[in-house]
């Protein structure tokens, strides 16, 4: 059986991903790393996933921080869900 030499850009953004919450192994690390030097759609998916990590980092680390109505709570939480769902029937 012949193995892929390269991860798919949905691969990887699954990497970038789970990245995010625990620690990928040498071989994940090594085949995103050289996904991400020949893919500059992922490369920017990454940045952006890294922006949006340290506005939440330093939002989260504010005296003050801003707050929220209920109603645009409630219009997040059902996006949420709707993409959640959507993720659900993409890979079934």
């Amino acid at each position: 059986m012949m193995k892929r030499i390269m991860l798919s850009c949905r691969d990887v953004s699954r990497l970038l991903s789970a990245q995010r919450e625990k620690s990928l192994g040498l071989k994940e690390r090594l085949a995103l790393k050289i996904h991400l030097m020949f893919c500059v759609f992922c490369r920017r998916y990454a940045r952006q996933l890294h922006w949006v990590d340290n506005a939440f980092h330093t939002l989260g680390h504010q005296k003050n921080p801003p707050h929220m109505n209920d109603a645009a709570k409630a219009r997040i939480r059902d996006m949420l869900k709707d993409a959640t769902s959507r993720n659900i029937d993409d890979s079934n």
